[in-house]
């Protein structure tokens, strides 16, 4: 059986184009290739990785496209910039690939503002006070938004350190 969760329209892709992180070579990689897509208006992601496990440095865009004929014109688009890089099937749920979709969305945002409201930084309450409105927006409660928190730096724990809840 089929499931349906993990299939939306297009063809799911996630390629990975290597090069350093930390540096500007990856923001180089992104601020050449996001145009190809914006031009093609497809929905995408990208997220700037260091080495993870067995692989390199490298910049992951997830990207959703309408058609066959669109995916071989980016995939010759990047061919041509001679960046190393490797397509992969894109196979997660619909949910996971529209969070990354809303996370680049949401930094291209912030970033926008950044750049045209003077003395705006990222920081912590910054970010807090954008999630309250949203949560607030969206008709969550306080507690709603409390659990949220706290799922979010449980998760976090367990997933970057390792910590184990033990008696919960």
């Amino acid at each position: 059986m089929t499931d349906l969760k993990r299939h939306s329209k297009g063809y799911w892709r996630s390629i990975y184009v290597f090069a350093p992180y930390g540096g500007l070579e990856q923001i180089t990689i992104k601020d050449k290739l996001v145009p190809e897509l914006e031009k093609r208006k497809l929905v995408y992601s990208y997220c700037f990785y260091s080495k993870v496990e067995n692989e390199d440095d490298h910049i992951t865009f997830r990207i959703n496209f309408k058609t066959k004929k669109q995916m071989e014109e980016v995939l010759k688009f990047i061919k041509k910039q001679k960046w190393k890089f490797e397509d992969h099937n894109y196979d997660e749920e619909v949910t996971v690939k529209m969070a990354y979709v809303l996370g680049t969305k949401m930094a291209q945002e912030m970033q926008e503002v950044f750049r045209g409201e003077g003395d705006i930084s990222l920081s912590p309450n910054l970010i807090r006070l954008m999630l309250h409105g949203m949560m607030n927006d969206l008709h969550y409660s306080y507690k709603g938004e409390f659990e949220l928190y706290f799922y979010l730096m449980k998760s976090m724990l367990t997933s970057v350190f390792g910590f184990k809840e033990v008696g919960v």
